[in-house]
């Protein structure tokens, strides 16, 4: 798949979840910036080698006195995937910065499957989030954001 059909299919889950204006720009590269401030950008890049769009965001700043509380929590939920939604997370060993990502391969993926995945990646990093690292975000529900597009408040290309 070329980076114009990796264009087509990004246009057409953005248009599934209600977001405005969901392109990837020439390089392959989209960031939604999310009304909600205590939620982060969510970045999306196309991979021309291996046909994938890389979806990440930057979850967090670990706290040397969350760690434990933080990883074991993240243990449990990426014990083979089982409760993150097959999001992966890194570790910045320079500043304990924490990352979710996840690699969809494009050839294979559809519309619907597409939107679904964006929704439990903003979902997950949402959750992580509220749980361990934005103060600004103690007070919110997510039960009452149903989808990636009540969180989005507009897309950059």
């Amino acid at each position: 798949m070329s980076l114009t059909q990796a264009k087509l299919l990004f246009s057409d889950m953005a248009k599934k979840l209600n977001m405005s204006e969901g392109t990837l720009n020439d390089q392959g590269m989209c960031r939604i910036v999310l009304k909600d401030k205590w939620m982060p950008a969510i970045n999306f890049c196309y991979l021309d080698s291996s046909d994938e769009i890389l979806i990440f965001s930057s979850v967090g700043i670990i706290e040397g006195k969350k760690e434990p509380e933080v990883f074991k929590a993240l243990f449990y939920r990426q014990f083979l995937f089982d409760k993150s939604n097959s999001v992966s997370y890194s570790l910045s060993p320079d500043n304990n910065a924490l990352t979710a990502q996840q690699k969809l391969t494009v050839a294979v993926l559809n519309v619907d499957d597409f939107a679904a995945a964006v929704e439990k990646f903003a979902n997950e990093v949402a959750y992580l989030r509220v749980t361990y690292f934005s103060y600004d975000s103690k007070d919110s529900d997510l039960d009452k954001h149903l989808s990636v597009a009540d969180f989005a408040g507009g897309l950059m290309g």
